[in-house]
């Protein structure tokens, strides 16, 4: 403990290059690694999950000190989920901020109203396509970066959010259910190419029964698409 002590007086009086989370991860990397890769990787984590407000850097790595492996043997991976959380911290702050509350009460006094302006924008991010296979056109992303990438907008507005979040849900079946490759090329391509001419598809995923709910397992009724 002297140890990491030490590496945080440095780390506040640091004066050098870099950001306090780049400084971070190497100072304090120094003494708290050793001990989270012996012990429990989550063991301190549940002391942090009451808390209110977000995390310093410093105090994620003490709970969550499994990140700093993943920041030493996967770099780029991280460099890229950041990527991925810069241009979609840019975009809640650039299009959803300003018109959430607007939103929210358009909906109360038109429940029919939908934001597609908003769609619109996504889709010249990429948003429709982000988890879609570049083989089809597109993004080739990863559910951690789907997750980074949702979570970043709902910081601004969780109901915009799940306009893409439940895109997302709608495509899963498709992309994991085994269909033939010429169904599987026909919609995905119509998706890719909506979001290409600013036509957006949305999708969504059919599992509400008058008897079941999100159980997709306990469903009645299957319909399928010609």
């Amino acid at each position: 403990m002297g140890d990491e002590a030490a590496l945080r007086r440095r780390l506040s009086s640091s004066t050098g290059k870099g950001s306090p989370r780049r400084r971070a991860l190497h100072l304090v990397a120094a003494a708290s690694s050793r001990r989270a890769i012996r012990a429990d990787p989550f063991s301190n984590a549940e002391s942090h999950t009451t808390r209110e407000g977000p995390m310093h850097d410093l105090s994620s790595l003490e709970a969550y000190p499994a990140l700093e492996l993943i920041h030493r043997s996967h770099p780029r991976l991280v460099e890229r989920l950041a990527r991925v959380q810069e241009d979609a911290r840019d975009f809640a702050h650039r299009y959803v901020a300003p018109i959430a509350l607007e939103v929210d009460a358009r909906v109360a006094r038109e429940p029919t109203y939908f934001p597609w302006e908003i769609v619109r924008r996504g889709a010249e991010r990429g948003y429709l396509t982000f988890n879609l296979p570049r083989m089809v056109g597109g993004g080739g992303q990863t559910t951690l970066a789907t997750s980074i990438l949702l979570e970043e907008l709902c910081a601004q507005c969780a109901g915009i959010a799940n306009i893409f979040g439940a895109h997302a849900l709608g495509l899963a079946p498709l992309l994991v259910g085994g269909y033939d490759m010429q169904k599987y090329y026909r919609f995905l391509q119509e998706t890719v190419r909506g979001e290409r001419e600013g036509n957006p598809v949305l999708w969504a995923f059919a599992i509400t029964e008058p008897g079941a709910g999100s159980d997709i397992e306990d469903a009645d009724e299957v319909n399928h698409i010609e």
